[in-house]
């Protein structure tokens, strides 16, 4: 297993793929997951533990983020001086027990909406620890890149689909966009 294959299967025809993809003039929230189906890790997980695979997830997340936060930061200073939230986030944790990992998303919240949405998400932030939390943030320790992130929780019911809905949100505390954050509870 070299990583230019593992890379290449892993990003073939996602539209992040191509960088300019984070360069759109977004209204609100969109999310690129990181892999857009489940069969791409099938031979990650045929030489790896499910552990190793999830963590392998993390961290090609990790540097598709950090590569989309250098492309658009020089990019702005060409088009504009609007800032962009970007971070990753995790749903789908009923599906955890069939696949042993949740899909990364890398999100893209642009201007003064996702300064809101941010201020929100630590507004919000409580000191107790959810399963899904613990679990997103014990495979990004075991990742090795648990201190580059802080984290954040939304969770409400869904009257439409009669379920709760949870997403863990990880923001890069290297790049804070925002200078009103403080350190959240769930900061590394």
């Amino acid at each position: 297993m070299t990583l230019s294959d593992i890379f290449s299967k892993l990003t073939k025809n996602e539209p992040y793929n191509d960088l300019a993809v984070f360069e759109y003039s977004y209204d609100n929230y969109e999310e690129f997951p990181i892999v857009s189906r489940y069969k791409k890790v099938d031979d990650l997980k045929a030489t790896l533990t499910d552990k190793g695979a999830f963590e392998i997830l993390i961290s090609l997340a990790c540097f598709v983020l950090n590569c989309a936060i250098v492309h658009t930061s020089e990019k702005k200073i060409e088009k504009s001086n609007q800032k962009t939230l970007l971070g990753l986030s995790f749903d789908g944790f009923d599906d955890f027990e069939d696949n042993a990992f949740v899909v990364p998303k890398i999100f893209v919240f642009p201007g003064i909406e996702g300064a809101r949405f941010l201020k929100k998400l630590i507004n919000l932030a409580t000191m107790e620890e959810s399963d899904e939390m613990t679990l997103i943030r014990r495979s990004f320790r075991d990742a090795g890149v648990l201190s580059n992130f802080d984290f954040y929780e939304s969770r409400f019911f869904d009257a439409a689909c009669g379920e709760e809905l949870v997403r863990i949100y990880a923001i890069p505390t290297s790049r804070r966009i925002f200078k009103q954050i403080r350190t959240p509870p769930f900061s590394s």
